[in-house]
């Protein structure tokens, strides 16, 4: 526990400050925001985050969030008619989110939660990692402090995990570069937006393998107070080597495709930095040549995302048709 004078401090300097738990999805991002809470972290009650078969400890995500950054989302639809779930958003599209008036709702969501706090807010949802340059723009116009935990995993095992939640656990190819390059398009992003901010990487498999030493880190990089009986009920009750049920998958080199020697690299580099063996900022050669990669990609990213968007309006066509076809069968013959 805390002095009175040291937790005086503490309350004056967390007031309105957010932690933001960044991560592709089945990156362990879950895991990482449920441990936020063993260092005083205010996150969402699990009563009110969806969980299922797929994450059965819980996603630990805000509703209200979700539904604000699928609004957000659905906003931008008009724009080029693209459902964005690879891509982060463009200068261009942030400041046409600003100008429908999200700049301000989203602050006031934000602040609303801040106010009844005090202590940091933490905050989870895998459409962050698109939407940071908006949500940026709310930090920094509403003067809001924030930190960002980046959730690292192998990329092969995060593929083989997206696809089986997915696909309802289909034979996995982890050779998908839809997946793949969702990933190298994370990272690329996630660290350009947040340099020069205050950030840690951790690994996922070190999570698993030492919890309370990565909490810790966290705490410790963002000087905030670990709780010794929450970190033993974490470590002890909530981590489960065994919901991890995708590990490494190792490729022999000599079959790798050029986008998985990209992620394999972007993951080798930023390991280092998650082991504490380099600092966050020291692979900016090997960053300037993934951003390259994204780049000259990116029509046929856009091009997906477009594909996506299709293929969403044409389920949502059938839908309305299967229920009109339901509708039809549920009356009485003579009315038919």
């Amino acid at each position: 526990m805390l002095s009175g004078y040291k937790e005086s401090l503490y309350l004056m300097k967390n007031h309105q400050r957010i932690i933001i738990v960044l991560g592709v999805r089945r990156s362990g991002t879950s895991a990482v925001t449920k441990g936020l809470e063993a260092m005083g972290v205010s996150i969402v009650d699990q009563a009110h985050s969806p969980f299922n078969s797929f994450n059965e400890k819980g996603y630990w995500e805000d509703l209200e969030i979700h539904d604000f950054n699928m609004r957000l989302i659905g906003a931008l639809e008009p724009l080029e008619n693209r459902w964005r779930s690879i891509l982060p958003l463009s200068e261009k599209e942030v400041d046409f989110l600003c100008k429908k008036g999200f700049l301000k709702q989203g602050a006031d969501l934000l602040l609303s939660k801040l106010s009844v706090l005090s202590q940091p807010l933490g905050l989870k949802d895998p459409r962050f990692s698109i939407l940071l340059p908006f949500w940026k723009r709310v930090f920094k116009t509403y003067n809001l402090a924030v930190s960002f935990v980046i959730s690292l995993r192998h990329p092969l095992s995060t593929i083989g995990s997206m696809k089986a939640f997915g696909t309802a656990c289909e034979p996995i190819n982890t050779h998908d570069a839809k997946f793949l390059w969702a990933w190298i398009s994370f990272f690329a992003g996630c660290l350009e937006s947040t340099a020069g901010e205050e950030r840690i990487v951790v690994d996922y498999n070190e999570l698993l393998k030492q919890p309370a030493v990565q909490i810790k880190r966290i705490a410790t990089a963002f000087n905030l107070e670990v709780q010794e009986d929450l970190l033993k009920k974490y470590s002890a009750d909530f981590i489960d080597l065994a919901l991890c049920h995708f590990g490494k998958h190792e490729t022999p080199k000599n079959i790798l495709t050029h986008d998985q020697e990209l992620a394999l690299e972007i993951y080798k580099q930023l390991l280092l930095v998650a082991r504490d063996q380099i600092s966050c900022d020291q692979p900016q050669p090997f960053f300037e040549q993934w951003k390259a990669a994204v780049a000259a990609v990116e029509p046929l990213l856009m091009m997906t995302e477009k594909n996506e968007q299709t293929i969403l309006l044409l389920q949502a066509a059938v839908l309305v048709y299967r229920n009109k076809i339901n509708e039809t069968r549920s009356f009485p013959k003579n009315l038919r």
